[in-house]
């Protein structure tokens, strides 16, 4: 059984670690290893960005004579919305009013997502979210049946955790392993 198991490690434990030899200290060279062996597993970080947007589509615009160009008609409005930000109205609120997407309910705020995984059109968001800083508002970007606003809330690009921030769990890894090796021994 599991309890059964537990006791017999602890008991073995008990009965080998005084036994084992002091073992020199671990060099930095060998946490470094140790960190390039565990960091894919372990310390990855995966890009992924979080913004607000106003989705306005040309299609769905009210306009009196049918003859009218929606897209310019959209591009416009964008604007509009654009320089009114610009004076400090709130983006949630212009995206609850004036968004045509599927989170203007939520201020147009999307889940934070991993720039790869949007599909088309919202490919396009990755490309102009790599471009500006968190707080700084792109647009407007028209791309097939859409006129876009994004404000960038917030971005992590993709890459590793740094090995000072987790030198302790390597360090405790490091000593595991070498642990691990003389008991198999």
């Amino acid at each position: 059984s599991f309890i059964e198991a537990q006791k017999r490690n602890i008991l073995i434990d008990s009965y080998v670690t005084p036994r084992l030899p002091m073992a020199p200290a671990i060099t930095y060279d060998e946490l470094r290893d140790c960190y390039d062996r565990m960091k894919d597993k372990s310390f990855a970080k995966v890009a992924r960005i979080t913004f607000r947007l106003i989705d306005i589509q040309p299609a769905r615009l009210n306009v009196p004579d049918p003859n009218t160009d929606r897209v310019k008609l959209a591009e416009e409005l964008a604007a509009q919305l654009i320089a009114r930000i610009g004076l400090g109205e709130d983006f949630g609120a212009l995206a609850k009013q004036y968004s045509n997407g599927d989170w203007k309910e939520f201020g147009g705020l999307w889940r934070p997502v991993q720039p790869a995984s949007l599909a088309a059109p919202y490919d396009v968001l990755a490309t102009e979210a790599e471009k500006i800083d968190p707080g700084q508002v792109a647009g407007p970007i028209v791309v097939n049946g859409h006129v876009f606003i994004m404000k960038l809330e917030d971005k992590q690009s993709a890459g590793y955790q740094p090995f000072e921030e987790v030198q302790d769990q390597v360090e405790r890894q490091a000593v595991f392993e070498r642990r691990n090796e003389v008991f198999q021994r």
